[in-house]
C-alpha cells in the first residue's frame, strides 16, 4: 500500500499534492495517535526541517565561495574598503595640515625637557 500511494504521489500531476497528503493524513489519523507518537512525530519533522536548512546553507555557501576566487590580478575597490572601515570622507587630501598655525606654533626649545 505504501509503495502504490507513494508512486501515486510522485508521479501525480497535481502540484503540491504530496504536503496536502500528508496534512490530510496527519488530520485524519490524529484522534488514533498517542501523544508520544505525536511527540516523536513531531521530533523527526524537526530534525528534516533542520536538515534541509543545513543543506541550504552549505549550498549556499559553495556558490558563494566558487563566485569569489581571487587571482593575482583581482581588481579590489580601495576606496569602498577606507569607506566601510573609516567611515566616508575625503581621503586624498588627509596630509594637508590645515591644524597648523605657523602664527601660533612654538619653537623646539618650549617643548625640550627641563635641564638639570
Amino acid at each position: 500500500m505504501l509503495a502504490d500511494c507513494l508512486s501515486k504521489l510522485e508521479t501525480g500531476k497535481a502540484k503540491g499534492a504530496s504536503p496536502l497528503f500528508l496534512t490530510q493524513l496527519v488530520k485524519a489519523l490524529e484522534p488514533k495517535i498517542s501523544s508520544e507518537d505525536l511527540t516523536s512525530l513531531d521530533k523527526l519533522l524537526a530534525g528534516i526541517v533542520k536538515d534541509k536548512k543545513v543543506e541550504k546553507t552549505a549550498a549556499d555557501t559553495a556558490k558563494r565561495k566558487t563566485n569569489e576566487k581571487m587571482t593575482k590580478t583581482t581588481k579590489f575597490d580601495t576606496g569602498k574598503e577606507m569607506a566601510d572601515v573609516y567611515g566616508e570622507g575625503n581621503w586624498d587630501d588627509w596630509d594637508e595640515e590645515e591644524w597648523w598655525d605657523e602664527g601660533n606654533a612654538g619653537t623646539a626649545a618650549e617643548y625640550a625637557p627641563p635641564k638639570r
